[in-house]
């Protein structure tokens, strides 16, 4: 046909590179290191997804399992069960992470007061949870509203059986106030965790002084993503540095570790297996001063005019509107290759 690229830049798709292949020679492909960057940031993503997972949402999660637990003894006693018979129908109390602070906290602290709650005799009961209020760290927040709000409820002299029923249903509602305390930090801390995480990407020519700072904070409160930080930091220069500076060291700096989650293994993966392709460019850029840094960077802006014709519906992939759109779109050549002879413009 007469076109002899250089280089002929695509992702990471098989059939494309086969195809490229096929047409251009063995030696052209080029892969356009924005799919490189999003390859590996995908895999990133993944496992920052599951950091958040273990920092915040299962602690939360057993907060609320807590709370269920609670609510399956509250059920029987509406309908006038005993607490000994409603607990016996709610099972044993969920087990939390005892790395999960706030769950270890209200976890054991749910262990005392069923202990109480366990008292048949008002006037020992009564006697029990005054005891165990009296010892509470007021200073806590949701311990001195559990104890505020018992007290006031609590009778002063006369200790029935029915006012020990009606505490007890008391005790019962301030537990799950206070895994709802608990719960609501670490729901707060989630969200602003996932408001900020996309910090860890950018990189240095797009970090404005508020990005720094909120990166460096990030950094700081959670030290275990600096190994991401690092990583697309590393892979982002292949894009920055001039090309001869690129070694490919930092592609073989990448290694694959249990602790990843799969999709970021398989993302160093790739790249690794296609590291010859993504540094196609380094010798002819070495020979080709006069190409701009985005060239070699970023080919995404146009393969979106490309792929934008044939994504109008089949009614328009005919070749004369197909040629009409792409010359309308693209400044440069345009040519019709699925014919035996070649029409061009």
């Amino acid at each position: 046909m007469g076109v002899r690229p250089k280089i002929v830049a695509c992702d990471f798709s098989p059939s494309l590179i086969r195809a490229i292949r096929e047409v251009f020679g063995e030696g052209v492909v080029q892969i356009d290191l924005f799919h490189v960057m999003q390859e590996l940031n995908r895999g990133i993503k993944v496992d920052l997804r599951q950091f958040r997972d273990r920092q915040f949402e299962a602690e939360r999660d057993e907060l609320i399992s807590l709370r269920d637990w609670v609510k399956a003894i509250q059920e029987p006693m509406r309908e006038g069960a005993s607490f000994q018979n409603a607990l016996g129908c709610a099972g044993t109390l969920p087990n939390v992470n005892p790395a999960h602070e706030s769950a270890v906290v209200c976890l054991d602290f749910t262990r005392e007061v069923v202990d109480i709650l366990r008292t048949r005799r008002p006037s020992a009961f009564f006697s029990n949870l005054r005891d165990f209020i009296a010892q509470l760290d007021r200073s806590v927040e949701a311990f001195n509203y559990f104890c505020d709000r018992l007290l006031k409820a609590m009778p002063k002299s006369r200790f029935t059986e029915k006012g020990m029923v009606r505490i007890k249903k008391d005790v019962l509602k301030k537990l799950k106030s206070l895994y709802l305390h608990h719960r609501k930090p670490l729901a707060q801390e989630s969200k602003e965790f996932y408001r900020k995480q996309h910090v860890l990407f950018f990189q240095p020519e797009n970090l404005t002084p508020k990005r720094t700072e909120m990166l460096e904070e990030l950094l700081d409160t959670r030290p275990a993503l600096r190994k991401y930080r690092k990583m697309t930091l590393s892979i982002g220069e292949i894009s920055r540095l001039a090309p001869e500076e690129i070694d490919g060291h930092r592609i073989d700096g990448l290694s694959q570790n249990p602790e990843y989650s799969k999709k970021l293994n398989t993302a160093i993966k790739t790249i690794k297996s296609h590291k010859e392709m993504i540094l196609r460019f380094v010798d002819v850029f070495k020979s080709n001063p006069e190409l701009s840094r985005s060239q070699r960077a970023n080919m995404e802006y146009y393969n979106r005019d490309f792929k934008e014709v044939f994504a109008s519906g089949n009614n328009l992939l005919k070749k004369e509107r197909l040629m009409g759109r792409f010359k309308a779109q693209f400044s440069g050549k345009v040519e019709f290759h699925l014919n035996e002879g070649v029409s061009a413009s």
